[in-house]
């Protein structure tokens, strides 16, 4: 038997296909993260296994979600004037063996201005290694990067200004 696509029933009786679908599955295997800040005295490298990127966009959908999976992540910090030997000079600060993070949005037709918020997280494992210091240059990089502070002031130090067209 032959099945038209034209009408759109792709294969099973009653099924439509979405007007228009956007599905993004991504996949990275043992990659490392070196960051340098410009502001902070601190280095920061984080090392990861796997990390799996799962999303799902439908426009005649209420629903749109996306799915983070990643195992076994290592966060390491050493001062940003040391040479950068892992062994010697890095200092494992959080070791995180699966963290999965789900966010769905989901509109009503009846309100598309107020759209529902899901976000759900697991992890089976995270264990934080640190003293006073360290802890301290972590939550300095955090707030680092909610700050903005590099987009704000540039790499270079000057404060960027728009640029508007008339």
């Amino acid at each position: 038997a032959v099945v038209s696509t034209q009408s759109g029933h792709y294969g099973r009786a009653g099924y439509r296909l979405p007007l228009s679908v956007t599905a993004l599955h991504t996949h990275l295997w043992n990659f490392t993260i070196d960051y340098r800040p410009v502001y902070l005295p601190w280095k920061l490298l984080a090392t990861v296994q796997s990390l799996g990127i799962t999303s799902n966009l439908a426009l005649d959908s209420a629903t749109t979600s996306l799915r983070i999976l990643l195992e076994e992540l290592s966060l390491y910090l050493a001062p940003a004037a040391s040479p950068g030997i892992v062994d010697e000079d890095y200092i494992k600060l959080v070791e995180v063996d699966l963290f999965e993070l789900i966010v769905k949005i989901m509109f009503d037709a009846n309100d598309s201005k107020s759209p529902q918020l899901d976000i759900e997280t697991k992890t089976n494992l995270l264990q934080i290694k640190s003293c006073a210091d360290s802890t301290a240059a972590l939550r300095d990089f955090i707030l680092y990067c909610l700050s903005e502070v590099e987009r704000e002031r540039g790499r270079d130090g000057k404060k960027e200004t728009q640029k508007h067209s008339s």
